[in-house]
């Protein structure tokens, strides 16, 4: 992950603000990609979860087998800023 946080800081800052965060989670296994740039939630003070805007189509990418039904709960958050992490790096 020290990788990223060079590659793509906004990414890195979302993934560890994930790490930390306690409360549920509204995400699946999936990112959506529009082009190259990776789209996670941003958060605001409030904590609430709003997507930034961009122009385009957006593909959503499944991270695990059928990643979209799969639901990343606080067990699993470790696991998929793993599988983020590797993703941007690697695709």
């Amino acid at each position: 992950m020290d990788d990223l946080a060079s590659l793509d800081p906004d990414l890195y800052q979302g993934l560890i603000f994930l790490k930390h965060y306690t409360s549920n989670l509204s995400l699946n296994f999936t990112v959506a990609v529009e082009g190259m740039p990776l789209v996670l939630p941003l958060y605001t003070i409030s904590d609430t979860p709003h997507f930034p805007q961009n122009s385009g189509s957006t593909k959503t990418i499944d991270l695990t087998p059928d990643g979209n039904n799969v639901a990343v709960m606080r067990e699993k958050c470790l696991q998929y800023i793993q599988l983020v992490s590797h993703y941007r790096l690697s695709k």
